[in-house]
């Protein structure tokens, strides 16, 4: 095929991807200085319910939590690293370059006696992006763009979220209309976060992420 038939097809490719990557929405950010008082304003607005800043380790009596990752650095540094609340470990992924499309994976289900009584919904998700060891942030890749992908019932939403280079954990929400609602009809959800850019490290090409955690509210259905 000729360069003067193939070049349109080139061009066509390259707008529709660039398109198709510009029309995903934002997740809308909020600072932990305001994270409180802005729970504290929904649940107020929402109705009945219990605001949680932290699922992991108040709600995980009714709530199973899993963790996959695409590749991990070593053992020592697994999916499960985000999760358990320790800021100085983290999962890292394990490819040679700075881990472009490298994902990490949570699932979350309501356990089986709680599926016919409890609703839970929730649209706050709060990373810390990078190892939470002053010593070695820097050293280290940091993530700056990530896609979300939210998988719930029959619903698949996608998301960008912008993170800060700055050494805190940082809160993103997802609109209203789309919050995750964990039911009867729908136990569960999983969420993956793909890599897609980085702030470079000083000293490692390698790529952390120290928590993942969830809030929401939850009330029994009578």
């Amino acid at each position: 095929m000729k360069l003067n038939k193939i070049l349109p097809l080139i061009i066509l490719l390259l707008f529709s991807t660039l398109l198709f990557s510009s029309n995903i929405p934002s997740l809308e950010y909020h600072s932990s200085d305001n994270i409180n008082s802005y729970l504290k304003k929904e649940k107020e607005m929402h109705g009945r319910g219990s605001a949680e800043q932290d699922w992991f380790s108040h709600l995980s009596n009714f709530l199973n939590i899993t963790t996959t990752s695409s590749s991990n650095l070593e053992k020592k540094y697994s999916s499960k690293k985000s999760i358990d609340k320790i800021y100085s470990t983290a999962w890292v992924e394990g490819k040679k370059d700075e881990g472009i499309n490298e994902w990490i994976q949570v699932k979350i289900g309501l356990k089986g006696k709680y599926r016919k009584k409890r609703t839970v919904y929730f649209r706050l998700i709060s990373l810390f992006s990078g190892l939470g060891d002053k010593k070695y942030f820097f050293k280290n890749n940091r993530i700056k763009i990530m896609h979300c992908i939210i998988k719930n019932g029959n619903s698949e939403k996608k998301y960008l979220i912008n993170l800060k280079d700055k050494f805190e954990i940082q809160h993103f929400f997802i609109p209203w209309k789309n919050k995750i609602e964990l039911n009867s009809k729908n136990p569960n959800v999983t969420i993956k976060f793909l890599i897609k850019e980085v702030y470079k490290g000083t000293k490692w090409n390698d790529t952390c992420l120290s928590d993942i955690s969830f809030s929401g509210m939850y009330w029994d259905r009578e």
